[in-house]
């Protein structure tokens, strides 16, 4: 086997800003090297792009663990470090966009019309948008300035934003008796016992448990309380919101675009704003019948509960309240056989990981070495439950990759990958290989048991993992376009694809172990909690997993409804045709109203003390004007899983088409949608999506 580098080091609080500022003085150190020794008539991509390029390159290395910290590290003094670095780094970038003098050196050598590769081009003509986007060309120095005023206030309020997402707020205490019925005593492990006056109350902080406990619960008032507990807290956030929406319509109107999504569009794969509006309003019309059809359903169910609880059924005609959605799509799943507390037992955190990476050594011929603890140390592991592991292919390394899938304190509550090292070529021809962590917060394990995943837990693995995989096999020149590093509306399309794996019964059959087979001591418990009962089996049983595939399509009609409604809503607040419409737009109620119109809930409550808008992240960061990527890249997952792989979807072959033609190339290609049609050798079918729900219904019947 070839060398393995050593891992990457962590930083302590006191080192992270210092760090910072060694990185930003490089880079900066090469720009000016480059704008004192080349002349506007010698301008070249060697001799302008390739050195910021390459210090580009090193300084990510730095930048990567430092990001990593921001969204991981347990120790607030850390989390306060990072903040100020990423302040400098804000700063750093608005100073080079600020710079006419290196402008005009990026158009000199844009003007040069080189022959250059795919990658270097489209490095070259990034670079020059970014500048013509900040002014150059077309402002003056006032205009400038103001411009990047505008992106430091967004950027300054943006992190106020994010850090009441990220905040715990305040819970509620809840009677175990009497509201909390429907929950495991493995749900309800975590929560806090009262004592004294709150004898047998348990205290359960949203921000610990969040939403998800709601699709259990079965007292529709705890269900209420819980929903609109956890919503408290969010009106600065919605100011905000507001705010942002109004400074980004500025700055793209101070440049000349007629609003945001016409700035905005222009970095996505799909970069027209007509075609987006085409494809969400096709979808409308096919997938609003069906989820009327399955709304329909839940609210039969909801009649009958309602009965049983003696609670009003109000407002039954408009649709389910925001706060029973999941839980009555729990209890359809339930009638169909399917009861996540029985499936999750047979889908053990740890184990079903280890089966994970066992069936990509398969498919890209791949091996991973998971890291003994003894080379591992609190300089290279940021907390004591996350795994390192080794990857190599016939021998030769090729990146690390991190595991870090519990919640707990101080760290992000979704699921993402985060580069640490991105890969690069250096300049003497070797490579910088990858380091990225696999980052999600799946619930603790008990003194009695294990973590253990539901089915629905099981796919976001298998997707987050798609995406850590995404960056081990990239191969790209530059860092800036690594892996998943891709514009939005094309992403996320290979980790949609592999969640169709997690569909397929001898994949579910694969990861599948039920965790008493783990350790003696589960099972003896297991044994002491259902006596008379026999030992569980280690495999999960043939009928669940044609139930668990049977459900695919239950609903997955309001499941894209609600994407359609945040895509619309995305759009809607980026494309006023005046900047007084924009400050006169009322978000809170343009959510509900979509959420209303395509999803066909009843928010009428939710409307009059709540900002929902404010708790919901992507649209500040990152995915204005790109929400729809989701169902774009579900569009492209479908075709390419239903003309490629669903013959079989371990096939050698196409798997190595695969990765040369999507994982491979990383963000390098300047059109960014060729991926997809060299691996499908046609243009994709933007109607798969609609047509997969009902080729999936037609399966299962």
């Amino acid at each position: 086997m070839s060398s393995t580098p050593d891992l990457p080091r962590l930083l302590s609080a006191d080192q992270v800003v210092p760090t910072m500022r060694v990185s930003i003085a490089m880079v900066k150190a090469a720009q000016d090297r480059v704008v004192d020794s080349v002349k506007l008539t010698d301008a070249c991509f060697d001799s302008v792009m390739l050195p910021w390029a390459m210090t580009e390159n090193q300084a990510q290395t730095v930048q990567g663990i430092i990001e990593l910290l921001k969204y991981a590290s347990p120790d607030p003094a850390v989390h306060d470090a990072v903040a100020a670095a990423t302040t400098l780094e804000e700063e750093a970038e608005a100073g080079w966009l600020r710079r006419a003098d290196l402008f005009k050196l990026v158009k000199a050598t844009s003007e040069k019309n080189e022959t250059l590769d795919e990658e270097s081009r489209h490095y070259l003509r990034d670079k020059l948008q970014r500048f013509v986007d900040a002014g150059h060309g077309s402002l003056g120095d006032e205009g400038i300035k103001r411009f990047l005023e505008i992106n430091n206030r967004i950027e300054e309020v943006t992190k106020a934003y994010n850090k009441t997402l990220i905040e715990e707020r305040p819970g509620a205490w809840s009677s175990a008796k009497d509201e909390l019925q429907g929950l495991s005593a493995h749900e309800l492990s975590g929560w806090k016992a009262g004592q004294g006056e709150q004898q047998g109350l348990l205290y359960g902080p949203p921000a610990n448990s969040g939403l998800r406990v709601l699709q259990h619960l079965d007292n529709p008032t705890t269900r209420r309380k819980m929903y609109l507990q956890n919503r408290k807290g969010l009106a600065e956030n919605a100011k905000i919101f507001h705010e942002i929406v109004v400074l980004r319509d500025e700055r793209a109107r101070l440049i000349g675009y007629d609003n945001h999504a016409a700035m905005r569009i222009k970095t996505r794969a799909i970069q027209s704003l007509e075609q987006v509006e085409s494809f969400l309003g096709e979808l409308e019309k096919t997938i609003i019948p069906k989820g009327v059809e399955e709304m329909s359903q839940l609210q039969s169910l909801r009649r009958e509960d309602c009965k049983r609880w003696g609670v009003s059924e109000e407002g039954d005609d408009k649709g389910l309240p925001l706060w029973d959605m999941g839980y009555y799509e729990t209890q359809q799943m339930k009638a169909a056989g399917v009861n996540d507390a029985n499936v999750a037992p047979f889908f053990p955190l740890d184990t079903t990981i280890s089966k994970m990476l066992k069936l990509f050594e398969s498919y890209l011929s791949l091996q991973f070495k998971k890291i003994p603890d003894a080379r591992l140390d609190e300089s290279t592991l940021w907390h004591p439950t996350v795994q390192a592991w080794e990857t190599y292919r016939e021998g030769s390394f090729l990146g690390f990759l991190y595991l870090d899938l519990l919640s707990r304190d101080h760290k992000y509550k979704g699921s993402q990958c985060v580069n640490i090292h991105c890969g690069y070529e250096k300049q003497d021809g070797s490579r910088q290989l990858p380091a990225t962590v696999l980052m999600c917060s799946f619930p603790a394990p008990t003194e009695s048991s294990c973590a253990q995943l539901r089915h629905r837990e099981v796919v976001t693995l298998f997707h987050e993992l798609g995406h850590g995989i995404h960056d081990l096999v990239a191969r790209t020149k530059y860092a800036h376009f690594h892996g998943y590093h891709l514009p939005v509306d094309i992403g996320e399309m290979p980790s949609t694809l592999l969640e169709n794996w997690c569909w397929t019964k001898d994949v579910l059959r694969h990861l599948s172990c039920h965790y008493t087979k783990l350790d003696s001591k589960y099972l003896q418990q297991w044994r002491q909690d259902n006596p008379n009962s026999p030992d569980p089996a280690e495999k999960i049983d043939e009928d669940t997993l044609d139930k668990i595939i049977k459900i695919r399509n239950i609903h997955r009609g309001q499941y894209h409804l609600y994407q359609l409604a945040i895509s619309v809503f995305d759009l809607k607040i980026h494309a006023a045709k005046s900047h007084e419409e924009t400050q006169s737009l009322n978000l809170s109620k343009l959510w509900y109203d979509c959420r209303e119109r395509y999803e066909g809930l009843d928010c009428s409550e939710a409307r009059q003390s709540e900002h929902e808008h404010a708790s919901f992240g992507h649209l500040l960061n990152g995915y204005d004007v790109g929400y729809y990527g989701y169902l774009a890249c579900a569009a492209f997952a479908k075709d390419a899983f239903y003309s490629q792989f669903v013959d079989d979807i371990s096939n050698k072959q196409t798997w190595g088409r695969f990765e040369q033609y999507v994982l491979r190339p990383g963000g390098s290609l300047d059109n960014q949608l060729q991926m997809v049609d060299d691996f499908l050798g046609r243009q994709p079918n933007f109607s798969a999506l609609a047509e997969s729900l009902f080729l999936i219904l037609e399966m299962v019947k």
